[in-house]
């Protein structure tokens, strides 16, 4: 269950790689035609985008073979070691029967949480979290504002008080000669 809840769906993450593939298609590219691709390799970016791609698909199907993939000795709860041949035998039904369980308890968290969001208790939870992240942005923005104009301020003033200094020294000068 911690798999599923933990990660973004696959979909998810390709979608987001995808999006970051599109500008390196737009620029002339080896992954266009199999000749340049020998001939020159694949770019940095080209290089991790794939890497990346192959990291969501390995973690997608390792996630399907949930303990097994997870555990080192994840197998042993999936089978029987048979002691006068010597050999573990591997039961499907155990595992299934285990992603049998997980889905249930995924099915009764989904109709939980869609009661919990009809209740009034959410909306007003929701009301909540939209109200104090428009605080925050204005909160932000009203900071923002007060830097910049600090920095416009001060950067002014030591224009103003350069400025000062040069027609001091200047009057010094001409009242020397």
């Amino acid at each position: 269950v911690e798999t599923i809840e933990g990660c973004p769906t696959p979909i998810t993450q390709v979608t987001s790689i995808q999006k970051k593939f599109k500008p390196i298609f737009k620029k002339s590219t080896s992954l266009k035609s199999f000749p340049s691709f020998i001939a020159g390799g694949l770019s940095r970016t080209e290089l991790s985008t794939i890497d990346a791609i192959r990291r969501v698909i390995f973690e997608y199907l390792k996630g399907l073979a949930g303990n097994i993939a997870k555990n080192p000795f994840g197998w042993k709860s999936y089978g029987k070691y048979n002691d006068a041949m010597d050999t573990f035998d591997f039961y499907p039904s155990l595992f299934v029967d285990s992603l049998r369980k997980q889905l249930q308890l995924l099915t009764f968290r989904l109709q939980y949480l869609e009661m919990m969001a009809y209740s009034q208790l959410f909306v007003e939870f929701v009301d909540v979290q939209r109200r104090t992240s428009l605080a925050q942005s204005a909160a932000k923005k009203t900071i923002g504002k007060m830097v910049r104009d600090w920095k416009r301020r001060r950067s002014s003033l030591c224009s103003e008080s350069s400025l000062l200094d040069l027609r001091t020294t200047s009057s010094q000068l001409l009242e020397e000669f």
